[in-house]
């Protein structure tokens, strides 16, 4: 292995590694099914992952009480929201004509939560057992109520917007340049 791959490996992050296995993931992806281009859902996975290497938040307070990991696991929480949804939303524009600029808030109980969720139901993946997939559902109800009642809000969404598949990409270029820029600055850094 070079350099590159091994320190990925020993855990610090190398954008380069990582940006070569979506774009592996993908291609593997269009091997197997080459219409999965085209659906929306693979798309916006494709986007996010992508603006999230690209953009890669590191907002950290250096300090080590617990007050500060707790601001810190926050703040990730927020700069990855953030970026996933800087990346994702010409497309939610484009396909569904709606974004939510607040949805970034809203992330900060979803996510833990919605984890929570996922953790607990892998057993089912292993013995489903309908009673246990019934108590999966159950808590899965206040996340939807929730989200419902965060959507009824107004000023959550902003509605009625039609840009042509042309201004999405142009938008899309944007992004990459800016994101080359920042690349740029900061090996001269």
């Amino acid at each position: 292995f070079s350099p590159r791959y091994q320190n990925f490996t020993m855990g610090t992050f190398q954008w380069e590694t990582a940006l070569h296995a979506l774009a592996m993931s993908a291609l593997l992806m269009l091997i197997l099914d080459p219409l999965c281009m085209w659906e929306i859902g693979w798309q916006l996975s494709y986007s996010a992952m992508l603006a999230i290497i690209l953009f890669n938040p590191q907002w950290r307070i250096d300090k080590e009480r617990k007050a500060a990991k707790f601001l810190n696991w926050i703040l990730g929480i927020l700069g990855i929201s953030l970026v996933a949804q800087i990346g994702t939303m010409p497309l939610v524009a484009y396909y569904f004509h709606t974004i939510t600029p607040l949805s970034i808030f809203l992330n900060l109980f979803l996510i833990p939560f919605t984890m929570l969720i996922i953790y607990c139901s892998l057993p089912l993946l292993v013995y489903p057992i309908s009673w246990l997939a019934g108590g999966m559902a159950t808590l899965l109800e206040p996340e939807c109520s929730f989200i419902r009642q965060w959507i009824a809000l107004p000023g959550t969404s902003i509605q009625n917007i039609y840009p042509s598949a042309w201004e999405t990409a142009l938008i899309y270029f944007a992004l990459l340049l800016l994101a080359a820029s920042r690349k740029m600055n900061n090996r001269y850094i």
